[in-house]
């Protein structure tokens, strides 16, 4: 080796030993939680929720698989907790869709909701069953400025397994039944394995439009 070698050899090695030592040591790093772990949302079984569709679901056109989405239209906060924010979603599919026919005059539209998205962006794996449909609140609607008032919108409601709206127009995490929605009847827990809701109807085809209230309550993971 010529002395220019060996002076260059020595030089780059001189370099990484400097390199090395001025280096601070990066002990191995223990496993950490997730970022948002501690906030992570839980959703207890019996928890009510109340939102709106935003899918348009009918025994007509819908078929399995079809995709139904619900919007959250208010916090959920039982015990004054607030679990699930306003504008989170819950999703789902179309299990089951039977067009009503006079041959077979009931017309069935079953519908499994299993997965909760916060507003976070968490996806929450649970199982959800409908216990309240409503008509979109309209109060210019004729139906609701007739004669009768609340009086028959709530007869009608309990004809159909429902007790009508709150006084003050607005669905509860507690409200159960059909409300406004003439001749659909409401099965909340129609399965077990998945959760299951039905909708069904003995004389026409089962509607529901975007904008059609709910209520939903978690019913397992």
């Amino acid at each position: 080796m010529t002395r220019l070698g060996a002076a260059i050899t020595l030089a780059l090695v001189s370099a990484v030993s400097a390199g090395a030592q001025s280096a601070p040591g990066n002990p191995p790093q223990p496993n950490l939680p997730l970022k948002n772990a501690s906030a992570s949302v839980s959703l207890p079984s019996g928890t009510g929720i109340v939102g709106a569709l935003t899918t348009n679901l009918d025994t007509k056109h819908s078929k399995v698989g079809d995709r139904v989405e619900v919007e959250v239209t208010q916090d959920v906060k039982p015990a004054g907790q607030v679990l699930l924010r306003r504008g989170s979603h819950v999703t789902g599919q179309v299990s089951l869709a039977y067009a009503f026919s006079k041959g077979d005059s009931t017309a069935k539209l079953e519908i499994v909701l299993d997965k909760v998205v916060a507003n976070s962006g968490e996806q929450i794996p649970t199982y959800l069953a409908i216990y309240a449909l409503a008509a979109k609140n309209d109060p210019t609607k004729e139906d609701l400025q007739d004669a009768r008032g609340l009086v028959a919108t709530a007869a009608r409601a309990g004809s159909n397994g429902g007790l009508g709206r709150p006084g003050d127009g607005v669905l509860k995490p507690d409200t159960k039944g059909v409300i406004g929605l003439e001749s659909l009847h409401l099965t909340p827990m129609a399965r077990d394995n998945p959760p299951t809701s039905l909708v069904r109807s003995e004389s026409k085809d089962v509607r529901l439009e975007k904008g059609t209230e709910i209520v939903l309550v978690v019913v397992g993971p």
